[in-house]
């Protein structure tokens, strides 16, 4: 949105586009980063993890994964994976992460996680600024890139 500001949106997904391999010395970055788009008011539905330039996620990163992703369950936010290399889901699924994040928010795409999205909660296309469904729009859609 920062980058395309006449961009549509969809009222309570977020997009994030983390461009590294997650491990010890960014997991936290990382982590900080989603917990400041959840922050969102309203708060998103879906943060969605672009996560085609993931190439690894270490011990560490699991860690901070786990913990971020029940924090967000609590409060009602789903965190989706989309695009992320078949070596990489390997580990998460070894590391034990699919215990805390839904299997089924494991994407090819972001177009089938954004598919997926609206199919689960009937939301709509929105233009800029355009609220649906008594829904402000400020912050609810986003790509954010850290840098690699």
């Amino acid at each position: 949105m920062h980058s395309y500001p006449q961009a549509e949106h969809l009222p309570g997904l977020v997009i994030y586009r983390f461009d590294a391999p997650l491990f010890f010395a960014n997991a936290k970055t990382f982590r900080d980063e989603v917990r400041r788009l959840a922050r969102a008011d309203p708060p998103p539905t879906w943060i969605v993890i672009a996560a085609e330039p993931m190439t690894d996620v270490d011990t560490t990163a699991s860690d901070v994964l786990e913990e971020l992703d029940e924090a967000l369950n609590a409060a009602g936010i789903s965190l989706v994976f989309a695009e992320l290399k078949d070596p990489v889901r390997r580990k998460i699924e070894r590391y034990g992460l699919t215990r805390t994040i839904n299997p089924r928010h494991f994407f090819p795409t972001v177009e089938s996680a954004v598919a997926d999205y609206r199919e689960q909660t009937g939301a709509e296309w929105a233009a800029p600024g355009q609220a649906t469904t008594g829904q402000a729009t400020t912050g609810q859609t986003a790509a954010g890139t850290t840098p690699g």
